[in-house]
Order: C-alpha cells, then structure tokens, then sequence
C-alpha cells in the first residue's frame, strides 16, 4: 500500500510541477483530476504513504 500511494504522490507533484511549468498549455500526459485533492487529502495520502494505520492517523486528526 505505502509503494502505490508513494506512486500516487510522486503523480500529483508531478503535475502540479507541469501546471506550473506550462500554465498556458492545459493538455499533459495525465488526464486531469475532477477536483483536486484538499491539503487534508494530501497530507492523509502522505501519512499513508508512511505507512500509518487509519487509526494512527485518525489519532494525528484528532489530538489537538
């Protein structure tokens, strides 16, 4: 799980990489999410990809 979700991110920076490369051009080698991934989203794909468990991470959320 934690070498698919490291793929996953190397992805998404690769894009935003090439959007910021390429502003103008709106075409690229992968298809364009819907909607973006939030901070959050983010930040609990790279907690995965350091292979926490849900409860770990839901831990990290909630304690203050």
């Amino acid at each position: 799980m934690a070498d698919y979700t490291s793929k996953l991110l190397a992805v998404f920076e690769a894009e935003k990489q090439k959007s910021k490369d390429k502003s103008s051009c709106r075409y690229s080698t992968f298809p364009a999410l819907i909607e973006p991934l939030s901070p959050r989203e983010l930040e609990v794909l790279k907690l995965i990809a350091q292979g926490l468990s849900n409860r770990e991470i839901g831990e990290r959320f909630s304690s203050p």
